[in-house]
């Protein structure tokens, strides 16, 4: 069982209210071949915009090209340093090559106050603010990765691909523009669209957020989520630790920096056999007896479990009339007994229904809940009772 969280997207410089989107969630059964080798990549939380400046330092780019140098692990977007946040790493599993398990990064925050980075996760993720070009705003912010492309990239930015964020807008888009940079896309299955670059005058100063990125699973008892602003989804997992996928915070300041928190993968592992433990019977028809007293039989199960211990066996009633006696089951063995149907000792009626009643019958193998298999304890469609 894999439990992942994508990390969350940088914010944009401080005081201006433009928050990194926070990472997505997926929990997912696999089957695994003992020996074999997966990648494992835990998603980096995106750079805000501050620490961006400080990580590259005099290396920061100057010029027309203002967007962060560093790649970001997990296939986060850039951002521009100083001015907008890098969109956060998913965190993944693959097995060569092919992914396995994606949890999608939130996108990063753009400049000006509102413009935020979309949320990752789930079967399409959450897209960059604002959402449509805004005539007091600038441009609009890179929408979220869905199961089939990446999400699309907002003015002079580029699009989220399988796997990886798209850019935030360059000063390309703006030729001299000083506040130019749109937020980086959050990386995923298929990665959220960088964020819009600032444009010419009268919006020079405003630019989009990176859209989220998505997640995905190709296992069984799937759940996919998508965070929720600067808050991750299922925090009150028992795996869960603080601070995981958050969000960076431009209203934190420069004492947090605003930085996305780091994504999160949690692997439980247990034989197959574990997973989906069985009993069947050899006969599920209970055959008339023509006896005078209680009619009482058993039935002796077998157990499709390659390995393990039973700790427990259940039985329910499930449909059809109420039997006389309740049978009874061994919780170690899941050997059913103590049969006996709903009218035997009744002259000229039947000795049970025609339809059957049924039972649940659930086994645990080391206190794993099993597969429960229907069985059909009484039938008696051609009986008779004597007289």
């Amino acid at each position: 069982m894999v439990k992942a969280w994508g990390a969350g997207g940088g914010a944009g410089s401080p005081g201006n209210l433009n928050d990194g989107g926070s990472g997505g969630f997926t929990q997912t059964t696999l089957s695994v071949t003992p020996g074999e080798v997966l990648t494992v990549k835990v998603g980096h939380g995106g750079s805000s915009a501050d620490s961006a400046a400080v990580l590259c330092g005099s290396a920061c780019p100057s010029g027309t090209n203002f967007l962060f140098p560093f790649d970001i692990y997990g296939g986060g977007g850039k951002g521009r340093p100083g001015t907008t946040g890098n969109g956060g790493g998913a965190s993944s599993l693959l097995r060569s090559g092919q992914a396995l398990v994606y949890s999608g990064a939130g996108g990063g925050g753009g400049f000006y106050s509102g413009h935020h980075g979309g949320a990752g996760g789930g079967d399409t993720a959450a897209s960059g603010l604002p959402l449509v070009f805004d005539s007091t705003q600038g441009y609009k912010g890179g929408s979220g990765g869905s199961q089939a492309s990446g999400g699309t990239h907002g003015g002079g930015a580029s699009s989220g691909t399988l796997g990886l964020g798209g850019n935030g807008g360059s000063l390309v888009w703006s030729e001299g523009e000083p506040f130019g940079g749109g937020g980086g896309g959050g990386g995923g299955y298929y990665g959220g669209g960088g964020g819009a670059g600032s444009q010419s005058s009268p919006f020079h100063y405003a630019s989009g957020g990176g859209g989220g990125g998505s997640g995905f699973a190709a296992g069984i008892n799937t759940i996919s989520m998508t965070g929720s602003g600067t808050n991750p989804t299922k925090r009150s997992d028992v795996d869960y630790l603080a601070g995981v996928g958050v969000g960076g915070s431009a209203s934190n300041g420069p004492a947090l920096n605003g930085d996305g928190g780091d994504g999160l993968i949690v692997i439980s592992w247990w034989p197959d056999s574990h997973t989906t433990p069985q009993v069947t019977y050899s006969s599920t028809l209970i055959d008339f007896i023509p006896i005078s007293g209680p009619r009482q039989t058993s039935g002796n199960p077998t157990h499709n479990i390659p390995g393990g211990s039973i700790t427990n066996c259940t039985i329910a009633y499930d449909s059809g009339p109420i039997p006389r006696t309740v049978p009874t089951i061994n919780s170690t063995t899941c050997e059913i007994s103590g049969f006996e149907d709903a009218g035997h000792e009744v002259c000229g009626a039947p000795h049970g229904p025609s339809n059957g009643t049924y039972f649940w019958v659930t086994p645990y193998v080391d206190q794993q809940e099993g597969t429960s298999v229907r069985v059909l304890l009484y039938n008696s469609a051609d009986d008779s009772g004597p007289c």
